[in-house]
């Protein structure tokens, strides 16, 4: 199946970065131990063949990219989240989801780094994600 990746990231100080386009990708369904349906899409990046794994369902979003595993769910500052860094530092971040649309695979969501000197979180960006089906 083809879909069309459609991401919005804000990031303050910086100019948005928009991404659409279009890729070859694969998407399962299945229903976990607890009952809850997930929709399972995987693809390669077009540009760099770095591959994506999207999890998602009608609370929560997991992302898989290259060097960063995003865990969210609805509502929830979660504390599970890494960014690997090119010299192998693990950067955790916490991980907030805003909104989902399970029937749209669409999600807002922020992500947040630690500030060492103040001992607070700082907000790094906030992401709109669309997996569009294509027909």
């Amino acid at each position: 199946m083809k879909i069309i990746f459609k991401s919005l990231v804000k990031q303050p100080n910086v100019e948005d970065t928009h991404v659409n386009i279009e890729v070859q990708a694969n998407c399962e369904t299945f229903v976990d131990d607890k009952l809850n349906e997930w929709k399972i899409f995987t693809f390669k990046e077009s540009e760099n063949d770095i591959a994506v794994r999207f999890e998602i369902s009608t609370n929560k979003l997991r992302i898989y990219r290259d060097n960063a595993s995003l865990i969210f769910e609805l509502g929830v500052k979660n504390h599970n989240s890494t960014i690997d860094t090119s010299s192998k530092t693990f950067i955790p971040i916490t991980t907030l989801l805003k909104s989902i649309d399970f029937e749209k695979n669409k999600a807002n969501y922020e992500l947040y780094i630690q500030n060492k000197e103040s001992n607070s979180e700082v907000l790094i960006s906030e992401c709109f994600v669309e997996l569009e089906i294509k027909k």
